[in-house]
């Protein structure tokens, strides 16, 4: 339950700030530690009693990562179209997500077919709102974070 709340806290509002993100990151840099060390998910699998809220955190992290780092100015400077794509098609991605965890539960030995279904999905999100082809990368390539730490490959 708390990992869906981060995910629609997070989405609903497209980012956490990505000053605090990387208030947060330069914390654990200071501590001698990456956000990859912290939120791995062979780590929190093997300290959890939960493996769903694990992956949770995981894919969130993983998704996050991209879309404050790498992602941030594709998605800034398309920043109105960002909030048409997360106004007009939050419960479609969320629908995504959704759909992707259950059926990676169901039957993970499909999982290339649902991370692909997922980029699809995440990306067509952005083309129905008007916006320019690279918010539809943007939207593949964040799908495509947020399922690493299940599919890596």
């Amino acid at each position: 339950m708390l990992g869906k709340l981060v995910f629609l806290a997070v989405i609903g509002v497209f980012l956490v700030d990505a000053t605090a993100y990387n208030s947060m990151v330069q914390c654990l840099s200071d501590a001698s530690t990456t956000t990859f060390e912290c939120f791995d998910i062979g780590y929190l699998l093997t300290h959890s009693s939960a493996p769903n809220q694990a992956y949770s955190y995981g894919f969130l992290m993983s998704m996050l990562q991209y879309q404050c780092g790498a992602g941030f100015y594709l998605a800034s400077d398309n920043w109105q179209c960002m909030q048409r794509i997360y106004n007009g098609k939050n419960a479609t991605m969320y629908g995504c997500i959704t759909d992707f965890v259950l059926n990676a539960q169901e039957d993970p030995k499909r999982g290339c077919n649902y991370v692909q279904t997922g980029m699809d999905c995440f990306s067509k999100a952005s083309t129905l709102q008007g916006c320019p082809d690279e918010l539809k990368y943007y939207g593949c390539e964040s799908f495509r974070q947020y399922s690493l730490p299940q599919f890596a490959r």
